[in-house]
């Protein structure tokens, strides 16, 4: 059960501020806090706000944001409350640890850290100097002989903002404090205020600014020359980020950037040699975080026995998975970030794993363990000079390669490299038609030695290719799809079909447990766990779980008897997908009615969930089957069912490809 702050345990102080919330200093139980009441009297921004804080803990560095919780009062959220940063400060640094106050001359730029800070005192905000102040920091900084800055800290602040869309990194969100470490007056940075993180995948369905309602899909675009460039940013578009000048803003707000030395001063991090490697590092660690790790840390304020709550992990860990699997894609596509995994040492790698660990139950780093040092393995196979990556690889090639290839997803951030060459004159389909040659004579060789015809006839199909058990992995689903989207055929892959004139890969389809047990189904309920379990797989990209769960139901519709059971059944299908008579629609079916729409104002005016042509076409399906139940359905969609003895041919689109 997650933890909250009953409002009754609470003491409100003096009003600390007013952005969005009510902001209060409070105490409870003798610990220093920041109280929030609810942004727009909207609980769900209160919910999302402290689930987003957790999330990004799983991501930074251990300590760099404080600790959120909910404050509840008669079983409403009422709003939220924070720990003082001093606390994550203390837990961050050795006991004892000695804290610095900072001098700043803003006429000489002259910068000491001489006076020990007392308790609670040891926390600064950018905003709260006057404009230019980092500037200043930084070269004393650089020159080492008053104070040097953690650039750790510093790259994984900035680094997780981008990486989780964070819309929101003003001078009052980002912060530091100066503690001795072994003699050396460090710096410290860390960050806070997190409701406006995965601002392009969620939460532009619920606020956004009025600037922002011109974006359209890409503005949160992941490109290797914002990663090269790193903090500059120059293709996404977030609004308070310190390299960016923002001109609808009130400039005398203390909290926006607008010194040109300041502003140059963040944009130099990208030539320092220390900031650079911080930077790769924290981004490899990103892209080694797993769903569960996810989970996990949503689950500390988000009830996972709560249905609705529930709904809301699978919405978040479904935006972090997609938005991972596009940086992933565009940093192995760049050649100093492949350097540095290759040649990251043993000690370095174990660090990695440790502070990914930071927090979670003994149960999940035992279970989590094992395939986190299986990934690092394939990443450093994959950035050796021979056999992995190749020169000039693109993040489509990039995706293939690794084994993610998340179809719509995939290929709407990335379908201008469609044709592109790599150093090898290999374009995206080539290497997954190399994919697909490697895994025939890889069957073929198990066939010959040790599997025996029958194991091997039960995995294949009516096309005569094996199965992989993961759509992202697969080659043969890869390469249809390629081809769907319009890609050129190339000479390799013209050779490949004259190779195997036999694969049948027009008619090759995705097989998935779901239809199975969608047409195993015998109620209502039974077919919405089905749902549940599938909006819950984050294998899939939403596109595609929509197009699965009207396969599904065609299935579950199929030789079911037309008598008053299958009515009740039918009835209770419509409720459930969408509400009525008092009731909600069923959290499980979220993902059905969530919205994909690219324009951010289409964004604000309909929310995030409503009515999605997918809820429209199962109605369609619900309605047709209680009016005359037909002996068999037609299905024109994505996947196929895993039944060997009735494979239906369910295509990437309704026109047939061509091969």
């Amino acid at each position: 059960m997650p933890d909250f702050y009953n409002d009754h345990e609470i003491t409100l102080g003096l009003k600390a501020g007013h952005s969005g919330h009510f902001v209060f200093n409070a105490l409870h139980k003798g610990i220093h806090l920041f109280y929030k009441s609810n942004k727009r009297n909207n609980p769900d921004l209160s919910l999302y706000e402290v689930a987003f804080s957790n999330l990004l803990s799983a991501f930074l560095m251990p300590y760099l944001t404080p600790k959120y919780k909910l404050v509840k009062g008669n079983g409403e959220i009422l709003g939220l409350a924070s720990e003082h940063m001093c606390y994550s400060a203390d837990s961050k640094e050795a006991e004892e640890s000695k804290f610095y106050y900072l001098n700043y001359d803003a006429e000489t730029g002259n910068i000491s850290a001489e006076v020990q800070a007392k308790p609670d005192d040891q926390i600064y905000f950018f905003n709260e100097f006057p404009p230019g102040f980092f500037a200043d920091f930084y070269q004393t900084a650089r020159k080492g002989e008053k104070l040097v800055f953690d650039m750790d800290s510093l790259a994984s602040d900035l680094c997780s903002g981008y990486t989780m869309e964070e819309d929101d990194l003003h001078k009052g969100n980002i912060g530091f404090y100066i503690v001795d470490r072994k003699g050396v007056k460090t710096v410290v940075f860390f960050k806070i205020d997190n409701g406006l993180v995965l601002s392009d995948s969620v939460m532009s369905h619920y606020e956004s600014r009025v600037v922002n309602w011109r974006h359209g899909e890409h503005a949160f675009k992941i490109t290797a020359r914002d990663l090269i460039n790193f903090p500059k940013l120059q293709d996404s578009k977030n609004h308070y980020w310190p390299t960016s000048r923002r001109y609808l803003v009130n400039p005398c707000d203390p909290k926006v950037y607008t010194d040109a030395a300041e502003i140059a001063a963040f944009a130099e991090l990208a030539n320092d040699e220390a900031f650079q490697k911080a930077k790769w590092r924290a981004w490899y660690k990103h892209i080694l975080i797993e769903s569960r790790v996810v989970e996990e840390y949503l689950a500390r304020s988000l009830d996972s026995q709560d249905p609705d709550e529930r709904a809301k992990i699978a919405l978040i860990t479904q935006a972090t998975v997609a938005r991972v699997s596009r940086l992933k894609a565009v940093l192995f596509s760049i050649s100093d970030f492949r350097d540095y995994v290759r040649d990251l040492d043993d000690t370095a790698k174990e660090a990695l794993i440790k502070e990914i660990f930071h927090g979670l139950s003994q149960e999940s780093q035992v279970q989590l363990q094992p395939g986190i040092v299986e990934q690092i393995k394939g990443f450093d196979a994959l950035c050796q000079p021979v056999g992995g990556f190749v020169g000039d690889d693109t993040p489509l090639h990039v995706a293939i390669r690794l084994g993610d290839y998340r179809y719509h997803e995939t290929w709407s951030h990335f379908k201008e490299y469609a044709n592109k060459v790599n150093k090898n004159g290999e374009t995206p389909l080539d290497v997954a038609v190399k994919l697909a040659q490697m895994q025939l004579r890889s069957e073929k060789r198990e066939e010959s030695q040790d599997r025996g015809v029958h194991s091997l006839e039960s995995s294949i199909g009516s096309t005569g290719i094996i199965h992989s058990p993961d759509v992202r992995t697969d080659p043969f689903f890869i390469i249809n799809h390629l081809l769907n989207e319009g890609v050129n055929r190339t000479c390799f892959y013209r050779e490949f079909r004259k190779k195997y004139p036999d694969l049948k890969l027009i008619s090759y389809r995705f097989r998935t447990e779901y239809i199975d047990r969608a047409r195993d189904a015998k109620t209502a309920e039974e077919l919405i766990m089905v749902f549940h379990g599938l909006g819950e797989d984050h294998r899939f990209s939403l596109k595609m779980k929509k197009e699965i769960s009207v396969v599904c139901m065609q299935y579950f519709l199929r030789n079911k008897d037309a008598n008053e059971s299958l009515g009740v059944t039918l009835d209770q299908l419509k409720m459930a997908l969408n509400g009525g008579k008092g009731k909600k629609p069923r959290p499980e079916l979220q993902f059905i009615r969530q919205l994909r729409s690219s324009l951010w104002i289409v964004r604000i005016i309909r929310g995030l969930l409503g009515g999605t042509s997918t809820q429209v076409e199962l109605n369609h399906l619900l309605d047709e089957a209680k009016a005359t139940i037909p002996s068999s359905s037609c299905c024109s969609c994505f996947f196929g069912r895993e039944d060997k003895r009735e494979v239906d041919s369910i295509t990437t689109s309704s026109t047939c490809l061509s091969s």
